[in-house]
């Protein structure tokens, strides 16, 4: 139960614990082609404490100050938290929190699939239990 990074090589908090700095992954592509980039993870984070959003994950990211993520550059974003939080990387794990590309809306969301994990949608028909995916 010890989470580990995946689309980051690292992160770090500050002394407080109260900001946390992520090292994102060389090389990372989303299954469209495009690059996964710090903008995608604000883009992200910022979606799913959107209140209007109405985000199943936004109770995980209670604590993330809404003005406090920042991408610092390509491969750099940082997060700043109400309180400090010493597991705050456990909250990233969950399956309401998948970073996805800059700019996807709710509708994009729900009729396409733009992962950047091993594996990509390949067939999926609403009613039937056969789903599959192929590599990445």
């Amino acid at each position: 139960m010890t989470p580990f990074p995946l689309l980051a090589e690292s992160w770090e908090p500050n002394d407080a614990a109260a900001e946390w700095t992520f090292k994102l992954s060389e090389g990372v592509a989303f299954s469209h082609g495009k690059p996964f980039v710090a903008a995608d993870v604000v883009y992200t984070y910022q979606c799913i404490i959107d209140s209007d959003v109405g985000s199943t994950g936004a109770g995980n990211f209670s604590n993330v100050d809404p003005d406090g993520i920042v991408a610092v550059d390509d491969r750099t974003v940082r997060i700043k938290l109400i309180e400090p939080y010493v597991d705050f990387p456990g909250t990233t794990v969950f399956s309401q929190s998948p970073i996805v590309p800059e700019g996807m809306t709710n509708a994009d969301l729900a009729t396409k699939s733009f992962g950047a994990g091993p594996s990509v949608l390949d067939s999926f028909t609403p009613g039937e239990t056969t789903t599959v995916f192929v590599k990445n």
